[in-house]
């Protein structure tokens, strides 16, 4: 329920996004933040001017002279539907149209679905969710494109895929799975 006087904030390492009415999905990883709006709008802001726009009961507000106030310049966007805001760690704020929210939706699912994105991209979104972690050997088996739909709760789902693929080894190790160059 939407609230302007208790606006609901979500804090990543690199954003502030602030509800304004609206549904959204923010994903944090580990080189950026990245926000899709589905309905409404939402504000989006670069840390550390985000606590200083957004001011929040249990974070303190850093003092104006200090480096966090004056290390990177305020950016903050509004971001409305259909559109993806991404956050780097250096505090940019990029804003572009999202033409088919599938994509932006299939987290709520629990779906990872990825189109012509590395392997170490879908990788590193399985190795969120699963106590079964998959360790890729080599930049090449890294860089590998892949387009598909996966269930995050289901490893094996990936791991038949990828066992399928001619120019892979797939194996199990120490409770996890190890993909490498055949």
């Amino acid at each position: 329920h939407h609230n302007s006087a208790w606006p609901f904030r979500v804090y990543t390492h690199d954003a502030v996004v602030q509800d304004v009415g609206t549904e959204f999905n923010g994903y944090q990883r580990a080189q950026d933040t990245v926000v899709s709006v589905i309905a409404g709008r939402v504000s989006v802001a670069a840390v550390p001017e985000a606590r200083l726009e957004f001011p929040v009961l249990s974070r303190p507000k850093p003092a104006p002279s200090s480096p966090a106030t004056t290390r990177r310049t305020a950016s903050m966007r509004t971001v409305g539907p259909s559109e993806e805001a991404q956050v780097t760690s250096a505090g940019r704020v990029s804003v572009r149209l999202l033409p088919d929210m599938t994509d932006a939706v299939a987290g709520r699912d629990r779906r990872v679905l990825r189109r012509q994105q590395p392997l170490a991209h879908i990788v590193e979104e399985f190795n969120r969710y699963s106590p079964k972690q998959i360790q890729l050997q080599g930049a090449d088996v890294q860089s590998r494109i892949y387009t598909g739909v996966f269930d995050v709760d289901d490893t094996q789902s990936l791991e038949q895929v990828l066992a399928h693929d001619a120019d892979l080894i797939v194996e199990e190790s120490n409770g996890g799975i190890v993909i490498r160059h055949r």
